[in-house]
């Protein structure tokens, strides 16, 4: 998905005074910025958004207000999600169970698509409880594994990279600094950098007064799973209960149990629609460009979302069916030979986890 409208597009038509009032508002989070929406703000978002979100029938006035909220606190956030909710809309349409889309499947067992289609939407809008010095922080994760190597040092932590081998069931065979870089990038170093290594003084006061539970030693992942929480609190206050439930387990920090299902009599293995949601969230995020990275190519993107998949246990019959959609548009013709050597283990995957 490209779909883009520039840094801050929101801010060209906005007027100095409430653009102050907008960026206290912010400092606040999403009910306080929700108290500033214009009607002039939410016609704005469906003419920028408008086009993308054509076929989305079934968004309706709270939709769209929530959508201006999300722009407003944060523009990023907004497209991740906009783009989240078309990839998984299209690969509900590509995924084919006997010879039947997995859209039709879902239509069938949960009665609409409607519901999974928010969630989508809007699985990230607690972010809008965020602090922006967590949620737009900018080090990527090779910037964040000399971060760690440096924590460890400073904290004299001789059990933590134990920890991390266990965490990712991998070992660390490496014998200098740059090798010790070079294993801890890879193991995604924000859910083991503490906040106090990477934020100032004053912003991890903040963050520890927003965000319960959160101190100087905690993670920025742990800060960043504020916002799953939220999102279903968001989303249950303004009345989409199964879209609350539905986006409250997209990552599934807390490890309750999933409600939905994904149409598991005629598929035959227990898959749910939080998982696919999931796998979308990751995908997207996988090949969009960010401040702190590049966008992935398919193969890297395609063998990062397997590793994540057997971290987080999401159900493997699911995500072989979404590599194999991305896998029937991949031109292997270009691929390099280290890209050509990670698809043998992608096909392996997805063969053996076919449905």
């Amino acid at each position: 998905m490209t779909f883009e409208t520039g840094p801050n597009h929101q801010e060209e038509s906005i007027s100095s005074s409430f653009l102050k009032e907008l960026e206290q508002a912010r400092e606040d989070g999403y009910e306080s910025v929700k108290a500033l929406v214009r009607q002039e703000d939410i016609l704005a978002t469906k003419e920028v958004c408008g086009t993308p979100l054509e076929k989305a029938s079934w968004m309706n006035e709270k939709d769209w207000e929530r959508l201006t909220v999300m722009r407003l606190y944060d523009e990023p956030t907004a497209l991740h999600c906009i783009r989240t909710f078309l990839l998984a809309e299209k690969k509900l349409g590509e995924c084919h169970v006997k010879g039947i889309s997995l859209s039709s499947l879902i239509d069938e067992e949960v009665g609409t698509l409607e519901n999974f289609y928010r969630a989508c939407l809007f699985h990230d809008v607690g972010k809008c409880c965020l602090p922006h010095a967590v949620l737009n922080n900018s080090l990527n994760d090779a910037d964040l594994a000399k971060v760690l190597i440096e924590q460890m040092e400073k904290d004299g932590d001789t059990l933590l990279l134990t920890q991390i081998e266990e965490s990712v069931q991998a070992h660390y065979l490496g014998h200098t600094e740059d090798e010790l870089a070079h294993f801890l990038e890879s193991v995604h170093p924000v859910r083991y950098v503490k906040i106090r290594y990477i934020l100032s003084e004053e912003e991890v006061r903040n963050i520890t007064n927003k965000i319960p539970g959160i101190h100087g030693d905690s993670t920025l992942a742990d800060a960043i799973r504020f916002h799953e929480a939220k999102s279903g609190d968001i989303l249950m206050e303004e009345g989409e209960v199964v879209a609350a439930k539905i986006a409250r387990g997209h990552h599934n920090y807390d490890n309750h149990q999933l409600e939905f299902p994904m149409a598991s009599g005629l598929i035959g293995v227990s898959a749910k629609l939080e998982e696919f949601l999931a796998i979308a969230d990751m995908y997207e995020a996988l090949t969009a460009k960010r401040v702190y990275k590049d966008s992935f190519a398919p193969v890297k993107a395609l063998s990062f979302l397997i590793k994540e998949v057997k971290l987080r246990e999401i159900n493997p019959f699911i995500a072989a069916l979404w590599i194999q959609s991305e896998l029937r548009t991949l031109d292997e013709n270009i691929l390099s030979g280290e890209e050509r050597t990670s698809l043998i283990y992608i096909k392996k995957f997805a063969e053996e986890h076919q449905l």
